[in-house]
């Protein structure tokens, strides 16, 4: 399995392993038929490469005898860009990803010049990235797995532990991957549940490709699926409140995973699960927009309770 922009590196590679490889055997490795294979190496000889056709039953191709490509060379900026992503890739909270960041930042400090690996040093020194919410462990092979079945649309066999740690076995047909406040998330239609399900990546427990294909739902934003998920995500207390403002001003006051917002008639309704009442009674006043309660109406008690807790604090300043 390939994507069609590394193909043309598969075939080359595998030209560079075999003194001579037939245009059948590569094709069973990209998973491509003869023609394309064809049309990949016109593009590899129309680059100057010496890709020779060898004609007749035994036939296949080849590259040129001692041919070998010359090695990659980066310009300061190019090697810059690496470092840096490799730095944010530590921000992903995977465990693995941070070892095999490391391991790669210290590959390439290896042969750096030294005037450009003391510029490394120094911004690694430097350079604070706000450190993720959590490290969990997340297999490399399920994000590939799932990778591939989002771009082939083809079905997958997971077994995931829920919140309430149990596991169960599911075929999903997986739209997208989205990766939302330190977390990796997969979108897609779950066959057990018959609907639209986003699935935490790191309670993926295995992931099988199948054979069966699906078509995608078009149009369909699976971020804003997400999003409206982890907003919608059971807590203690369901919130209403109508905010008297327009739909984008309203979604500039509330982060998105928060919360989720109906334009009406009278205004926006926004709707959200808290866990304490006081704590989103504080977010509410932080907002620059007027607003009216619609529920719970525990959340003026939650109010009130937090106005008393502000005097209170004031009288002691002053006093």
């Amino acid at each position: 399995m390939h994507y069609p922009s590394t193909r043309l590196f598969s075939v080359l590679e595998l030209l560079q392993t075999h003194e001579l490889i037939t245009g059948a055997a590569i094709a069973a490795q990209l998973e491509v038929d003869g023609r394309t294979v064809r049309r990949y190496i016109t593009l590899l000889q129309e680059m100057g490469l010496p890709v020779e056709t060898i004609q007749g039953r035994y036939g296949g191709y080849r590259l040129q005898q001692r041919y070998r490509l010359p090695p990659l060379v980066f310009h300061s900026d190019e090697v810059l860009a690496l470092a840096l992503g490799l730095m944010l890739t530590r921000r992903l909270g995977m465990a693995q990803m941070i070892d095999a960041a490391d391991q790669a930042i210290a590959k390439i400090e290896a042969i750096m010049p030294p005037d450009l690996l003391q510029q490394i040093k120094t911004l690694n020194e430097v350079l604070l990235i706000d450190p993720p919410q959590a490290v969990y462990h997340l297999s490399s092979d399920i994000i590939l797995t799932l990778s591939h079945a989002v771009y082939q649309q083809r079905a997958v066999w997971i077994v995931y532990t829920g919140r309430d740690l149990k596991q169960t076995r599911r075929k999903i047909d997986p739209f997208h991957l989205v990766f939302m406040i330190g977390f990796w998330y997969v979108v897609g239609y779950c066959h057990l549940r018959e609907g639209l399900r986003v699935f935490r990546m790191d309670r993926i427990q295995s992931a099988k490709m199948l054979q069966q294909r699906f078509e995608k739902p078009s149009p369909f934003d699976a971020q804003q699926f997400v999003e409206d998920s982890i907003a919608k995500t059971p807590n203690a207390w369901a919130v209403r409140v109508l905010l008297h403002t327009d739909l984008p001003t309203a979604r500039q006051q509330i982060p998105r995973t928060m919360a989720t917002f109906r334009q009406t008639g009278k205004g926006v309704e926004m709707q959200a699960m808290a866990g304490n009442l006081q704590e989103m009674a504080l977010r509410l006043l932080g907002m620059s927009v007027p607003f009216s309660i619609l529920e719970p109406a525990e959340l003026q008690e939650a109010f009130r309770q937090v106005a008393e807790r502000a005097a209170a604090i004031s009288q002691s300043g002053s006093s």
